[in-house]
C-alpha cells in the first residue's frame, strides 16, 4: 500500500523536478567531473606519489582508504604536528572546504623550521616530503 494520490503525485512531481535539475547541472558542466577522486588534479596527485614514493611509505592525507585505494600506499589521517613524524610524506588539499588535515598556520611553521619541503604541487594539492 502506497501513499494516498495527492501525496504520491507530489513526491512524483518532486522527484522528476530534481532529476531535471541534475540532468542540467551535468550539461552545464559538459558531464565533467567536478570535484573527487577523479578529476584531473587528482589523479595528477595519485600518478605522481605511485611513482615517486616507495611502496612501503606512508602518506597522511585527509582520506586515507581514498589514498590507499588510489596509489597502493599506507596512509593515514594526522592533523597534529606532533604526530606527522608517523608518516614519511604529507598530501595537502588546498580548496577552502578540506578539513581533518594540518592547518596552513602549521604548515607555514614546518616550513619555516624546514621541517618539510615541497616535492609536488597543482592547483588542488600539495605533497610534501620531511
Amino acid at each position: 500500500m502506497g501513499l494516498p494520490y495527492p501525496y504520491s503525485y507530489c513526491l512524483h512531481i518532486f522527484r522528476n523536478k530534481l532529476e531535471w535539475v541534475m540532468l542540467c547541472n551535468n550539461m552545464i558542466h559538459h558531464r565533467e567531473t567536478i570535484f573527487g577522486p577523479y578529476t584531473v588534479p587528482s589523479q595528477d596527485m595519485f600518478s605522481f606519489i605511485r611513482s615517486n614514493t616507495e611502496k612501503e611509505s606512508t602518506i597522511v592525507f585527509f582520506k586515507p582508504r581514498l589514498m590507499r585505494m588510489m596509489t597502493d600506499r599506507k596512509s593515514l589521517m594526522l592533523r597534529n604536528k606532533e604526530e606527522l613524524s608517523r608518516g614519511d610524506y604529507l598530501c595537502l588539499y588546498l580548496p577552502v572546504q578540506a578539513r581533518d588535515q594540518v592547518s596552513p598556520d602549521t604548515m607555514r611553521d614546518l616550513l619555516k623550521q624546514k621541517a618539510a619541503s615541497l616535492i609536488y604541487e597543482n592547483s588542488e594539492f600539495q605533497v610534501y616530503t620531511s
